[in-house]
């Protein structure tokens, strides 16, 4: 491996650990909020409307989404703890958080055109998904028939996108 491969996975790893830290401060800054939120959540069944405009202000949203969007690329650790920050004050808010960045980070898996789509327009975008196809498309003249049954999208109230197996 040449030295400029090792420097900037070096890099990226230090870049990781800083955002890490980062992010879950401010996801232990926000638990006031989360904490008083935390029944309404629980009632209504979705993360509270406050709680979602927080993780948004503070950059929450973008823990998975590509850098080149202005994300912060993180890795899976960087995911589970800043998670794992959010459950402390409110696991329903933090269910959201969870899913919506796997979704942000499957959507950067993606060809370049689709994260364009999604990304590009938007680079805060919040993707919902559901990965459990049992839908069948069908080819008609002038396009297509989708059907199918789709089970809950968490935090697919507060998406922009939905990314659907």
């Amino acid at each position: 491996m040449s030295t400029d491969v090792v420097s900037e996975v070096a890099r990226q790893r230090a870049a990781d650990i800083a955002n890490r830290q980062m992010l879950v401060q401010r996801a232990k800054e926000l638990a006031p909020v989360f904490a008083r939120n935390a029944s309404q959540t629980e009632q209504d069944r979705r993360a509270a409307e406050e709680n979602v405009q927080a993780l948004q202000d503070a950059g929450i949203f973008k823990t998975m989404t590509p850098q080149r969007y202005g994300g912060f690329q993180g890795s899976v650790r960087t995911h589970l703890e800043v998670t794992a920050a959010v459950a402390e004050s409110c696991g329903g808010t933090a269910w959201v958080v969870a899913l919506t960045n796997v979704c942000n980070w499957f959507t950067g898996l993606m060809g370049q055109q689709a994260q364009d789509d999604v990304f590009g327009a938007n680079p805060n975008a919040r993707v919902a998904g559901v990965l459990t196809p049992s839908a069948t498309l069908r080819r008609v003249e002038g396009g297509a028939i989708l059907t199918g049954k789709w089970f809950w999208a968490s935090g697919s109230l507060h998406a922009d996108w939905a990314f659907v197996g």
